[in-house]
């Protein structure tokens, strides 16, 4: 019967049944695949980080440039992202460098610095730059190739031939001078300074005739002595913005600075040809080790004046400029090659009592 009042109950009224009771299932936490780290991302993080470290503005220009030319490379092969770059697609950059020998060994530790960097940070899984071997024959030191003096004699002497030029613009107005160059060369030369840090020598760095040098690959101050005439051209040298020797009037970046004194430089080493091996800023540098080797520095203090982490370098780069090295290998070969000759035996003889 109660089934029957159940089915009448049913056919006048509608008889809502109870919602089951609600099952929460167990939330499961989705994570989605982090995006490659672009190209554009990878170079911005890495030269903010070289910024950060403090590194010299000529590294630090020479990693823009890399990153440059690997983002052209990017570009035009339609890649975007890092992991994108293969040992073989590294390979095929490498091949339109234009970069001689050792200059393509030192290209090449960029391109391993930044691949590690963004290993480091998991951005990669493994360094592909690594793979890629150096040049043979890059790891062999570079010949050095000081001015000699008569060489140091043809520059001055163009200097002194040198046209004054006067030069204008919306914000300042001033002139060239051969005696100005002659007196660039010789901070060069005396103090063995790069030729962007000559362009930003001011009169602070200069305390009666030591001049004040910091060595960025050895971080630690160095005070060199120059020569009165030195002294005495830079005091009559007039200050640009008051405060620099050589910088121009128009920027107080490095770079810029020394691109312009290169130029200038180009056109007193034109005046001083021919030339047998081919003259450079550098060379001036070069020039200040071989005169001081020359003139007995202990090789230590060389290699403190020059930056050198390791004397060694400073050895094996300037090395046949010690005369008292060459002297003494000269005396090891005298003594090898030089016929022996055997002592004769004198006879005493004895006299009668």
């Amino acid at each position: 019967m109660l089934a029957a009042s159940w089915e009448t109950a049913a056919g006048t009224r509608a008889v809502s049944l109870p919602e089951p009771p609600t099952v929460s299932e167990p939330t499961i936490a989705v994570t989605k695949r982090d995006e490659p780290v672009t190209i554009e991302r990878a170079a911005a993080e890495f030269l903010a980080d070289i910024e950060a470290r403090q590194m010299d503005d000529s590294t630090r220009r020479k990693y823009r440039t890399m990153l440059k030319q690997l983002r052209a490379y990017a570009e035009q092969f339609g890649f975007r992202y890092l992991n994108q770059f293969s040992v073989e697609e590294l390979a095929k950059f490498r091949a339109t460098w234009k970069d001689g020998l050792r200059s393509g060994a030192k290209k090449l530790e960029r391109v391993r610095a930044v691949f590690r960097f963004a290993q480091e940070r998991e951005w990669i899984l493994q360094n592909p730059a690594s793979k890629l071997k150096p040049p043979i024959g890059s790891s062999k030191p570079a010949n050095k190739h000081p001015f000699s003096d008569e060489e140091v004699k043809r520059l001055f002497e163009a200097c002194a031939k040198y046209q004054t030029r006067r030069w204008r613009n919306s914000f300042a107005e001033g002139e060239v001078t051969g005696d100005q160059i002659q007196t660039f060369m010789m901070l060069l030369m005396y103090t063995g300074l790069r030729i962007s840090d000559a362009a930003t020598f001011s009169p602070d760095k200069l305390q009666g005739n030591n001049a004040f040098l910091f060595m960025h690959k050895t971080d630690e101050p160095v005070f060199t002595w120059i020569p009165d005439e030195l002294v005495d051209r830079l005091k009559n040298t007039p200050l640009q913005r008051g405060k620099y020797y050589f910088m121009g009037p128009l920027t107080e970046r490095k770079e810029t600075a020394a691109d312009m004194w290169r130029r200038k430089l180009d056109q007193i080493f034109e005046m001083a040809g021919p030339w047998k091996i081919n003259p450079t800023p550098h060379r001036l540098r070069h020039t200040f080790a071989r005169l001081l080797l020359q003139r007995g520095v202990k090789v230590d203090d060389v290699a403190t004046l020059m930056g050198h982490c390791d004397p060694k370098i400073t050895l094996k780069h300037y090395g046949h400029w010690v005369p008292e090295r060459q002297e003494r290998l000269t005396d090891i070969l005298k003594s090898a090659w030089q016929p022996k000759t055997r002592g004769k035996l004198a006879v005493i003889r004895g006299g009668s009592k």
